[in-house]
């Protein structure tokens, strides 16, 4: 049996024996029977079940840049996340969730511009993402040297901008000075690399 990072409870749940069903359904005061009444019962008891197992609620982390940044570059981007910008959010905000409450998509920052930051963490922190390869476009790259302007009105140096994309992609020179430009102005810029 090889499980993925993400397995869903009613697969998990499956590759118990009817007689490890039956003992936890005893152990919670639920009817025992068929395999699959078993499994829906106790996917109807999940919280009683992590009381029972005595598991421990995924310990958060202090919303600040460097934490968030640690989190973010823990790991590589899916290669396949790279088709959109859209992906990318996805896949970032699924990995900083366990790590960090409140996590806000397309979060308001206020003012006449309706401006919306791709990730707000913990109302402290700003993460504004970019597909490498749009930032080879000149038009594109003055577009998030605006918008992290306006963003850092918000978060101050609290402010992560987020490029994903390949190694040959994060290497090219006109990110390179996009990065020394944004960092000139005290915004932190995370290469995020795919795989």
């Amino acid at each position: 049996m090889k499980l993925t990072a993400r397995v869903d409870p009613t697969e998990l749940l499956g590759y118990l024996t009817n007689d490890a069903l039956a003992d936890a359904c005893r152990c919670l005061d639920l009817v025992t029977g068929r395999k699959a009444d078993m499994i829906a019962s106790l996917l109807g008891h999940t919280s009683t079940l992590a009381a029972a197992a005595n598991v421990p609620a995924a310990e958060l982390l202090d919303a600040t840049r460097e934490n968030v940044l640690r989190i973010l570059q823990s790991k590589h981007v899916p290669r396949r996340a790279l088709q959109a910008e859209d992906a990318v959010e996805d896949f970032i905000a699924d990995l900083l969730a366990p790590h960090f409450k409140p996590i806000a998509r397309q979060f308001f920052v206020g003012g006449h511009l309706g401006a919306k930051i791709d990730i707000d963490v913990g109302a402290r922190v700003g993460v504004e993402l970019k597909l490498a390869s749009s930032l080879t476009r000149a038009s594109e790259a003055y577009r998030l040297v605006g918008q992290a302007l306006h963003y850092r009105k918000r978060y101050n140096s609290e402010l992560i901008i987020g490029v994903a994309g390949v190694s040959s992609e994060l290497s090219e020179p006109m990110l390179g000075e996009l990065r020394e430009l944004l960092s000139s102005l005290g915004i932190t810029v995370a290469l995020l690399q795919a795989l």
